[in-house]
């Protein structure tokens, strides 16, 4: 899931707003920078992070397990007894 952004590195471009597959950031008009907004639905696609000019996010991929595919597939599996 997308860790941080970091205010100071950010300028506002908006790329990561447009980028975002899962409207997790979006513009926070009142600082005019990105914010973060639904956390738990990243999927840690890093399309935000390849996106900012500035490196101003950070996104930790092991951490998007709980809302990732890979990992509701697994769950799926587990509760037919299945071992993934």
């Amino acid at each position: 899931m997308i860790k941080t952004i970091d205010l100071n590195a950010c300028v506002g471009c908006g790329n990561c707003a447009l980028v975002c597959p899962n409207d997790i950031i979006r513009m926070d008009e009142s600082v005019q920078k990105a914010s973060i907004v639904y956390q738990e639905d990243c999927t840690a696609c890093r399309l935000c992070q390849d996106r900012c000019p500035f490196e101003a996010i950070d996104v930790t991929p092991e951490a998007a397990k709980k809302s990732s595919e890979t990992y509701a597939m697994s769950q799926y599996l587990a509760g037919l007894g299945i071992s993934p």
